[in-house]
């Protein structure tokens, strides 16, 4: 799904009772869109994401070194915090693990940031 065609679907019937609220894929502007009583649809605005790759020598780099050498962390201090309160995640998934090995093959994401682990010998 291209990042800058998101849209938030809010099931406003739903919200006062449970507060479920997802995302879907935005249909262009030029299909029709028919929505059921109770419901919005709010155009996000584009998401821009920044794609590193890091070539890794040696078998892994722990998480919080690598957030502070690719500068996203102020400090070794401030990328463990951001680790701990989970704004962090290493394949899809939230990361609290403050010194998580990483390997070539895995994808960490922070904000608008992606990071790809690449081996040192691979050629993009």
């Amino acid at each position: 799904m291209d990042a800058s065609a998101r849209t938030l679907f809010i099931d406003l019937d739903a919200i006062m009772p449970s507060c479920l609220i997802h995302t879907q894929e935005f249909l262009p502007a030029h299909q029709s869109q028919s929505l059921q009583h109770g419901a919005a649809i709010i155009r996000a605005p584009e998401i821009s994401l920044t794609i590193h790759h890091f070539q890794l020598r040696g078998e892994f780099i722990p998480l919080n070194d690598l957030l502070k050498l690719l500068g996203l962390a102020p400090s070794g201090g401030a990328a463990k915090t951001l680790i701990a309160e989970g704004a962090v995640a290493v394949d899809g998934e939230i990361e609290t693990r403050i010194r998580r090995k990483l390997r070539p093959g895995q994808v960490v994401r922070f904000a608008d940031e992606e990071i790809r682990i690449v081996a040192a010998d691979a050629t993009n």
